[in-house]
């Protein structure tokens, strides 16, 4: 399976990692650089783990652009058409910013699940 992570924290890609060693893992920490492989390269991705406060802040708001709420809009068309992408877990502790991505991904045809990572995973 191949799995594309969006998160910031050392810690939990560390037990990503660990606790998925017979998957893929595309593993980005910054938004923009997420979406620059998601446009250059191809979008071949089972699941999608998804943080939204990135950057190592915690609960950015909207003016923040290092999100992941910025980069579902940002992805969002790509998203929408692959054949592939079954499933997009939101695994933020953010309320707010899982909401507004649950909300961008509404009618993306996906199984969108927030689970927030238990911390300090």
């Amino acid at each position: 399976m191949k799995i594309f992570i969006l998160e910031d924290s050392k810690h939990r890609i560390k037990k990503f990692k660990e606790n998925m060693p017979t998957h893929t893992l595309v593993i980005y920490e910054h938004a923009f650089a997420g979406f620059e492989h998601i446009i250059t390269h191809p979008f071949d991705y089972d699941v999608m783990m998804l943080d939204h406060d990135l950057g190592h802040k915690i609960f950015c708001g909207r003016g923040n652009s290092n999100t992941g709420h910025w980069f579902v809009k940002a992805a969002l068309k790509r998203i929408q058409e692959s054949k592939k992408l079954k499933v997009i877990i939101i695994h933020s502790w953010n309320p707010f910013g899982a909401h507004r991505m649950m909300k961008e991904l509404k009618n993306s045809n996906k199984i969108v699940i927030w689970k927030p990572c238990r911390w300090p995973y």
